[in-house]
């Protein structure tokens, strides 16, 4: 018997995907205005870094998790 999608199906996979997108902008946007200038400690810098990073996979985890689900 094959999986039936509902609609709250679809509405969590969007939520999903807009959270991916959300995600990627702010990642974007931390990675974009890093900048190693006076008064920014090294450990400050890497924090910002790693953030930017980790809202970057997270958005590819939630885009993926998308796809499988969409693929099931």
């Amino acid at each position: 018997m094959p999986f039936r999608h509902t609609k709250e199906d679809s509405a969590k996979h969007v939520v999903v995907w807009v959270l991916g997108a959300l995600s990627a902008m702010v990642g974007a946007w931390i990675m974009g205005h890093l900048d190693k200038t006076t008064g920014v400690s090294d450990a400050g810098y890497l924090l910002a870094f790693f953030t930017g990073f980790l809202l970057f996979l997270g958005a590819g985890w939630f885009w993926i998790s998308v796809a499988i689900a969409v693929k099931e």
